[in-house]
């Protein structure tokens, strides 16, 4: 089963999943998943410069305007990207439960309070970690590949 992440909005369960859907929305809004990160960012040093100008020569024009626009208003706060990331995350939560979408962006403005934004982002951040986490397990086991090879051998 998915890793899904549960935060608490006014006596409601999110039920938080960083699918490829969640992960494409944010992309069509920020222009990247990377953008979502640069909240979180410090300053980077100049190799990192060097990779992310690596990145946005893949970047399309669509994209680079967004970029430029969001550079130009100073970036991207939390307060901004916090409640369309988290519906989006408790939308495809939903979803993968079989229930009805019913979480939206303006809902998440509504009923969170300031003092939810620590919880919510802190939930996000884990949704979107075991959204990225590779390790897979068969039959409830964990296989050590190295392991293996080297009694192979």
């Amino acid at each position: 089963m998915r890793k899904i992440t549960y935060c608490l909005v006014d006596d409601t369960q999110l039920p938080l999943l960083f699918t490829l859907g969640a992960e494409m929305q944010i992309a069509e809004r920020l222009g990247s998943l990377d953008a979502l990160f640069d909240v979180f960012a410090g300053e980077e040093d100049e190799a990192e410069q060097a990779v992310r100008a690596e990145i946005e020569k893949g970047m399309n024009t669509e994209q680079r305007a967004r970029r430029d626009a969001e550079k130009a208003e100073g970036g991207t706060s939390l307060m901004a990207v916090l409640p369309f990331t988290i519906a989006a995350l408790a939308r495809q939560g939903q979803l993968y439960l079989g229930d009805k979408p019913t979480i939206t962006e303006d809902w998440v403005r509504l009923h969170a309070l300031p003092a939810d934004i620590e919880p919510m982002t802190l939930a996000m951040c884990k949704a979107i970690s075991a959204g990225l986490d590779t390790r897979h397990s068969l039959k409830n086991e964990d296989v050590d590949l190295v392991a293996e090879s080297l009694q192979k051998n």
